[in-house]
């Protein structure tokens, strides 16, 4: 699979939470509940002098104007049923847009 291809199945997954969902940012701004994500850095796994594995480490990133359990445990069933295993690296209100964020880290 190449990575456009996986970057482009990764968005897919997004997007069944039916919240909105961009890469990097929206052209417009977005109601909460969304989700923005970004590609942080990719990393190859060698064999035989090949490449043999891209992998893509991905931080997603959800919106809400308060702390959003429902809107959290959407987002964490659809990546679990994905089977893409995730870790939250960081939550909070961001007082500059008056928006709560949670971080999510992954590699796909």
């Amino acid at each position: 699979m190449t990575t456009e291809e996986k970057l482009k199945e990764f968005n897919q997954t997004l997007k069944k939470t039916r919240m909105p969902v961009a890469q990097g940012s929206f052209e417009l701004p977005q109601k909460p509940p969304y989700i923005s994500w970004v590609v942080e850095d990719r990393s190859e796994i060698f064999a035989d002098a090949k490449n043999y594995v891209e992998l893509l480490n991905i931080q997603v990133e959800l919106y809400t104007t308060k702390k959003d359990p429902s809107s959290e445990a959407l987002l964490e069933n659809v990546l679990r049923k994905s089977e893409i295993k995730y870790t939250v690296s960081d939550e909070g209100f961001l007082s500059d847009s008056k928006l709560y964020a949670v971080f999510y880290e992954m590699e796909v």
